[in-house]
């Protein structure tokens, strides 16, 4: 076998196996969504729950920052961890993130819900493709933008006390680059 046929078969099996991953991480990612949208219509179907969640804030803010923790422990020991213990993680990830998300399908319009979730389905979309085709290591501005997460949960706290609409459009503004980024 000649060099440039060794070539074009290593990057077959590479386009192979990337494809492959690629197909399990998108078949992970819609699971969680469904646990997620389960998980929020549980809570606002089921009498009491969303109730309980609206009027004991320290369950809901205990429920926030447990899925915080989550996120940054899975963040970083994901190369420490069986893919077992990581899907688990991931998938109570997704389970906290439809309890927290459900005082917000209380509180807003299913059209405003929706508009939201399809903007970030396309943003989510249009950056995928773009990191599978472009040929630059994306992974340095990783670190930058946990420390914007960071930022941005901080500015969210304080908008919840100040509730300043120029401040919420800021924040959807930097929460979308943020997101961008780490997508």
């Amino acid at each position: 076998m000649n060099n440039y046929n060794l070539n074009s078969y290593n990057n077959q099996a590479l386009d192979s196996h990337v494809s492959g991953v690629m197909k399990r991480v998108y078949v992970k990612m819609f699971l969680a969504m469904i646990v997620t949208a389960l998980a929020a219509w549980a809570c606002t179907v089921i009498p009491g729950i969303g109730m309980f969640l609206a009027t004991h804030s320290w369950v809901y803010w205990g429920v926030a920052i447990l899925e915080l923790v989550l996120v940054f422990s899975l963040s970083g020991a994901i190369n420490k961890m069986s893919s077992s213990t990581a899907s688990l993680i991931f998938y109570l990830y997704s389970l906290l993130n439809g309890v927290t998300f459900a005082l917000i399908f209380m509180a807003y319009t299913p059209v405003s819900i929706f508009k939201t979730f399809a903007i970030t389905a396309g943003v989510f979309g249009a950056m995928s493709i773009y990191g599978y085709f472009t040929e630059r290591d994306l992974t340095k501005i990783g670190s930058f933008l946990t420390m914007a997460i960071i930022g941005l949960f901080i500015a969210m706290i304080v908008n919840l006390f100040w509730a300043n609409s120029t401040l919420e459009w800021i924040v959807s503004i930097a929460g979308v680059i943020i997101f961008v980024g780490l997508t």
